[in-house]
């Protein structure tokens, strides 16, 4: 399976996959052949397999720039099990269901403020109310105004992780499967060449 196709189309491409080769095939990505497999047994085993056996850590690594070298996503071992259980206690299933007045209130009060009969951009009113329920419910952040000015930050250092994974991106060649004549429509990520090479530059 091609990783151009896949970028371009992951659904289809994963369904296509699995329809023609079973539950396990390989997808080819630019510096290595990843295994995939759709068998649930296959996936549990691997979510609760022995860490000491399985290091996912590793396979992140392309994503250091972007999440700091603490992220649970790129430690293994003892050190990931740490960390994660530092993040588990907000998303047990008692508090989650406490989190559900919180997010109504954020999301109605977002929705209030829209314009009828006028066009907008979604994205920026799902980000702030996603940014919003993470400051209150997860790091316990109140006061309209502190909430303001955090999420202000929070969305520079969003800004500024978009600049690092371009830069991440900058070294990745994508390569988009078309033999099979399918068109790319709207909304599909939009590939051209910089330096000899290609990266993904936005939506069109």
């Amino acid at each position: 399976m091609l990783f151009g196709r896949f970028l371009l189309q992951p659904t289809s491409s994963l369904d296509d996959c699995q329809r023609r080769y079973g539950d396990y095939f390989t997808l080819r990505l630019p510096n290595r052949t990843t295994v995939l497999s759709s068998d649930p047994e296959a996936v549990k085993t691997v979510f609760t397999a022995d860490s000491e056996h399985l290091l996912a850590g590793r396979s992140n690594a392309i994503l250091q720039p972007l999440l700091g070298d603490r992220s649970v996503l790129l430690l293994d071992g003892r050190e990931h099990l740490r960390q994660r259980r530092l993040l588990l206690p907000p998303f047990h299933g008692e508090r989650m269901q406490a989190y559900a007045e919180t997010m109504r209130e954020v999301a109605e009060r977002e929705v209030a403020s829209w314009q009828r009969g006028r066009p907008f951009a979604v994205q920026p009113s799902m980000q702030a109310i996603t940014l919003e329920v993470i400051l209150r419910t997860v790091f316990g952040i109140s006061g309209e105004e502190r909430v303001e000015r955090i999420g202000a930050g929070a969305s520079f250092a969003l800004f500024e992780m978009r600049i690092v994974l371009q830069a991440i991106l900058d070294r990745v060649e994508l390569r988009p499967d078309l033999s099979r004549g399918e068109r790319v429509g709207r909304r599909s990520i939009t590939l051209v060449p910089k330096r000899g090479g290609r990266i993904a530059v936005g939506a069109v």
